[in-house]
């Protein structure tokens, strides 16, 4: 069986790699983006080359993504899609835009600097109830699964740029519904910096043996370095001797001395029960330290203090992506070229032919602009004629008796009678009405100046038109 060479630009799963993310004992973790659809980044998971054809490594692939599909929970980093591809198995993730609680921690012990308690204990209360969520798992008829991480430790918790712990990793996670008894010897095994005894001695585990793991974590943080140092031999017996741990500095407070005690009991029976009390004796001591345990904290922290690294990784990302995208308008290119007469249709944010498209559409918005403006305009315009039809008969009705009292008695003018009861007429009609009476006016008021028309007695005197005869008329 031929297994796919995993470079970046390389299309598996409806997802193309992007750069690698990191490397394990078992497999690789590549950053990819989707194909189709929104470009969110994901993180993938493979077995190395070297162990892709060997069927043990594949059940324990499987293992590891069958314990953590079923997870749901935000301090577990969830799976999103599994299969096999062209002889690869993989497993598709969420990426943690972040880093390990190792590197945060390294950043401190590298200053010789004290971790922050307020930072450790959130951390710390994450990573439980991420745990108590695996060791809670069920089947389907309601049975429980006994999921043991067994590898808790700083290197497998992701602290995400929102201040969010995550625990990653299983790996070597034992279940009733594995499909491998245990794993390899010398190959895959917990670090023994942080192994249980139970663990270590080869003996049945079960959820308790990762609550030692969370004590031996909160140790390392409080003093700098693991309980079990000094090399793996070394450690390996005193945890079979059961030697005493040294003792943690005198700065860390009592309460919190006594949470890592309880954890790190002998006898698991001594132990918490449940990640989930641990998790509500951390958040009992923070209240009781009056300490700043916020995730804005831990962001801060995580982001003041990996700086460089934020940096790196987002100058890897955008550097794989711009190396994709310049490949692939380059093969489009190509392929224009060569065979004219076949148009290929290429995944690109932006081509060239895009551009008339868009002078087009604008084109096309203008016209559409410039039509409802003069809809409006001519409709405006016809509202206006109308308005003044309906007014005008009114007013030549009301400035007719005005005009036809302006004649002196006895007068030879025709007489003018406004029917004020009669139907409207057309308004060029008015016009022509009311330019005779004008003229009828006009031609009285000569005659009474002259004297030679003029009648013996006139009861009403003569006066000049005023403005407002004529403005009534519609002039």
């Amino acid at each position: 069986m031929s297994i796919t060479v995993l470079t970046p630009g390389t299309k598996l799963a409806g997802r193309e790699l992007l750069c690698p993310l990191a490397q394990g004992g078992m497999g690789s973790v590549w950053l990819a983006r989707a194909l189709d659809g929104p470009t969110r980044l994901v993180a993938i998971k493979f077995i190395l080359p070297q162990h892709a054809a060997d069927e043990r490594f594949r059940m324990m692939f499987l293992d590891e993504v069958r314990v953590a599909d079923n997870l749901n929970h935000p301090n577990v980093v969830a799976v999103i899609d599994a299969g096999e591809e062209a002889g690869q198995l993989y497993s598709v993730m969420e990426w943690v835009d972040g880093d390990s609680l190792r590197a945060l921690l390294r950043s401190y012990v590298d200053r010789d600097e004290s971790f922050p308690l307020g930072i450790a204990l959130r951390v710390i209360c994450d990573v439980c109830l991420g745990l108590h969520a695996v060791h809670e798992l069920t089947s389907l008829d309601g049975q429980l699964l006994d999921v043991v991480h067994r590898d808790v430790s700083p290197h497998n918790v992701l602290i995400g740029s929102d201040g969010i712990a995550k625990v990653i990793d299983f790996g070597i996670a034992t279940a009733r519904t594995r499909l491998t008894r245990e794993t390899t010897t010398g190959v895959v095994k917990g670090r023994i910096d942080y192994l249980s005894p139970e663990q270590a001695a080869g003996a049945p585990v079960d959820r308790r043996a990762d609550i030692w793991a969370i004590g031996a974590v909160l140790y390392h943080l409080f003093s700098g370095g693991p309980p079990n140092d000094g090399g793996d031999l070394a450690a390996m017996r005193r945890l079979l001797n059961r030697q005493p741990l040294a003792s943690l500095p005198p700065t860390v407070p009592t309460c919190l001395r006594a949470i890592v005690a309880k954890c790190m009991q002998w006898e698991p029976s001594l132990r918490y029960p449940t990640a989930k009390e641990v998790a509500q004796a951390v958040e009992q001591a923070a209240l009781e330290l009056q300490l700043d345990w916020s995730r804005e904290l831990v962001a801060c922290a995580l982001s003041d203090r990996l700086t460089d690294g934020f940096a790196r990784r987002a100058a890897e990302r955008c550097a794989a992506i711009e190396a994709l995208e310049q490949r692939a308008v380059a093969q489009g290119q190509t392929l224009a070229h060569n065979d004219s007469s076949r148009p290929t249709r290429l995944h690109i944010r932006s081509t060239p032919s895009a551009r008339p498209q868009r002078a087009l559409r604008g084109w096309l918005v203008l016209a559409v602009g410039v039509t409802i403006v003069i809809a409006v305009g001519l409709w405006g315009r016809t509202w206006a004629v109308e308005r003044v039809r309906e007014t005008a008969p009114g007013a030549a009705s009301s400035a007719a008796p005005r005009l036809r009292d302006t004649v002196p008695a006895g007068g030879a003018a025709p007489s003018v009678v406004a029917a004020t009861s009669a139907a409207p007429r057309p308004f060029a009609t008015q016009q022509s009405e009311a330019r005779a009476r004008v003229h009828a006016r006009q031609a009285t008021v000569g005659r009474g100046v002259s004297g030679s028309a003029a009648p013996a007695a006139s009861a009403t005197p003569a006066r000049r038109l005023r403005a407002e005869d004529l403005t009534s008329d519609g002039f």
